[in-house]
């Protein structure tokens, strides 16, 4: 997978708002969740969420790029389990059923001797690769923080250009540390307006053809006219 890192964004999701980081001119950007908005991990009012960022992708002029969303551990719970025992499937599964959301995001880490399973609010981050997906945005990862610390992110707590660098070097790597995500991606605005502009150029251009042909088959029956006079 190649990676153009000037084209990626870094959207870094905590339980009290996000920050935003754009690898081209070393860009960082914050937002807070108000608590009507968001509280306890939750999205309390779909609609204000929305605006909240449609607003902030505006009101910066964000345009859109690829997306890594990475995900705090306040956001997240792990447990790790022993893949020898016997009662370790439904050990997870009872985990998994202990997580307090009503829609749960489930990621099974296999380590060497271990299954560290990492669940999380799924409609929360959902819901915020929906409003970038129509935006244009790309987003090709979700991942925990675990992921980081499994891939050898060592004595780190906090997002800072550490972090970010350690995401671009283990971009590829990162793949298979991915929530799962079904939001349907929207092709980026710059790309649609491309298409619209080559549409709208094909059809003049039928037009312009035509008319070149028109004016060749008035002069064709003129010299025919005179030909016969």
């Amino acid at each position: 997978m190649f990676l153009n890192k000037e084209k990626l964004t870094i959207v870094y999701l905590t339980t009290n708002g996000l920050i935003f980081y754009r690898a081209q001119g070393n860009r960082s950007l914050s937002l807070s969740f108000p608590k009507e908005i968001v509280s306890d991990q939750e999205i309390k009012n779909k609609q204000q969420f929305v605006t909240l960022l449609t607003s902030f992708i505006n009101q910066h002029k964000i345009a859109p790029t690829d997306m890594v969303i990475l995900i705090s551990s306040d956001l997240c719970l792990s447990h790790d389990f022993n893949p020898a025992n016997p009662k370790t499937s439904g050990e997870i599964q009872s985990f998994i059923e202990s997580t307090p959301f009503e829609s749960v995001g489930v990621l099974n880490l296999n380590r060497e001797k271990l299954i560290t399973t990492v669940t999380t609010n799924k409609d929360f981050y959902v819901s915020l690769e929906e409003v970038f997906s129509k935006h244009g945005f790309l987003v090709t990862h979700i991942v925990p923080w675990a992921a980081l610390t499994l891939l050898g992110l060592k004595n780190k707590t906090g997002f800072d250009q550490t972090v970010v660098q350690f995401i671009i070097s283990n971009y590829i790597e990162l793949k298979d540390f991915n929530f799962p995500h079904e939001v349907k991606q929207t092709p980026p605005v710059a790309t649609v307006e491309k298409e619209v502009v080559k549409k709208k150029s094909n059809k003049q251009l039928y037009v312009l053809v035509g008319f070149f042909v028109f004016l060749l088959l008035i002069l064709a029956l003129l010299l025919l006219f005179r030909q016969g006079a």
